[in-house]
């Protein structure tokens, strides 16, 4: 199945599979795209994570950090900081990593309408 999604978007349709590329960039630059809110789309897709109890995380607010959806710091000179998470038991969540989220730092499916402005920007071209 996996393969031949992969021979599907490289043979057959490169321009909408492009839509789940990694990060989400300018083809014309090698920057991030800016969302409605400010914030960079790090990803176009949620990142389903098993958060350890008693654990501190750190949930990238500016979509800058190479660890997503977790922060590594390079929001430093930017007005963003992350959201600190610490849970009493063990839990399984959907966190945002389009950034877009109205619930940060979890998803509520916001990347649908981010992947959809994507494809108009695909076929203007």
């Amino acid at each position: 199945m996996a393969l031949a999604f992969r021979l599907n978007c490289l043979v057959l349709k490169p321009r909408i599979c492009s839509l789940f590329r990694q990060p989400y960039v300018n083809s014309s630059t090698t920057e991030l795209k800016k969302g409605i809110k400010g914030t960079y789309i790090a990803k176009k897709i949620p990142a389903f994570k098993k958060l350890e109890a008693n654990k501190r995380y750190s949930w990238c607010e500016c979509g800058l950090s190479k660890k997503q959806p977790f922060c590594d710091g390079s929001h430093k000179g930017t007005e963003f900081k992350p959201i600190r998470l610490k849970f009493d038991q063990s839990k399984s969540v959907l966190l945002c990593q389009c950034k877009q989220t109205s619930n940060p730092p979890y998803c509520d499916m916001t990347h649908v309408s981010v992947m959809f402005s994507s494809l108009k920007d695909i076929f203007k071209k």
